[in-house]
């Protein structure tokens, strides 16, 4: 047979693997699922009606956080937290009760550096703090209304920070447990727009041009959006638009600008909104080594 022809150092090699093949599948044992706990949590595991995105930890040891942003308005603006029944099988029938904790938001204040302020009780109403997973089901939600939204000081930054306070038939997750909502409180400016522009430059070097270059028009206070100047966001080269009561546009240089001598260039005509078309009509200029850089751009929404 030719077993007889096996080199003999080879059994004990042999018999060395084999052990430990056999020490490892005992120190490694198949995960068993049945006896996982359910837990209750903070996440989304389905896009919701409001486009809650999934929660966001930095890894610093701050909460989860969603962002939640729009425009104040007389109306209340609906918003909802999911809540899901992680787990194997669907929820048995669980009801979680929800409660607002400030502490959790000083605690992100103290890891972030940030101030950010609990949002007024007056600005939000919850009808009830209980959310029922039904039976079957594996996510519910808590139904938010932002009321009286006018009334917010858009210079602050406000937060509401959510836990689940209990779950009986579950645990509470010790990672998504609770939430902060980030508000943002847009004005009415802030979008996405479509720039078409040209900016010259002292004789004698040529200007250039740009048609619909993308721009993000961002929340500065109730009146002023950040922007991109001309075609130089990729330069750093931001500015404020701010518009006043009768609907001209202030134009200056943003502070983190790598330019801050952007302004208004009455020269060639007045920077002005037409809140009919969300229209802006900027003429606006920056120093440069060899004299200003004279732009003129049109800011329209892109949709």
């Amino acid at each position: 047979m030719k077993i007889k022809y096996i080199n003999k150092r080879f059994i004990p090699a042999l018999a060395i693997v084999m052990g430990l093949s056999s020490c490892l599948k005992d120190k490694n044992p198949q995960l068993d699922f049945s006896k996982l706990k359910p837990v209750v949590e903070i996440s989304v595991p389905l896009t919701t009606d409001t486009g809650v995105p999934s929660p966001d930890n930095s890894g610093d040891g701050a909460a989860n956080t969603f962002s939640f942003a729009f425009v104040a308005s007389t109306s209340a603006i609906p918003y909802q937290i999911p809540v899901n029944y992680a787990y194997s099988k669907p929820s048995p029938g669980i009801t979680a009760t929800m409660a607002i904790d400030p502490k959790i938001l000083d605690d992100y204040n103290d890891i972030e550096g940030t101030d950010l302020e609990v949002l007024p009780a007056q600005n939000y109403t919850i009808s009830d703090l209980k959310v029922n997973i039904a039976s079957g089901t594996q996510v519910a939600y808590l139904p938010i209304n932002f009321v009286n939204t006018l009334a917010l000081d858009a210079t602050k930054s406000y937060a509401l920070p959510i836990k689940i306070a209990s779950a009986p038939g579950a645990e509470i997750s010790g990672n998504y447990g609770s939430v902060i909502v980030l508000i943002t409180i847009k004005n009415k400016y802030d979008g996405n727009y479509l720039g078409s522009g040209s900016i010259a430059f002292p004789p004698p070097t040529a200007g250039r041009s740009w048609t619909n270059l993308k721009k993000a028009l961002k929340t500065i206070d109730a009146n002023t959006v950040k922007a991109d100047a001309a075609d130089l966001g990729s330069s750093k080269f931001y500015m404020r638009l701010t518009v006043n009561a009768d609907n001209s546009v202030t134009v200056t240089a943003d502070p983190t600008s790598a330019n801050t001598t952007i302004q208004n260039n009455p020269t060639n005509g007045a920077s002005t909104y037409n809140p009919t078309t969300k229209t802006f009509t900027l003429h606006y200029k920056y120093v440069g080594a060899s004299g200003d850089r004279v732009i003129d751009e049109v800011i329209k929404p892109a949709n």
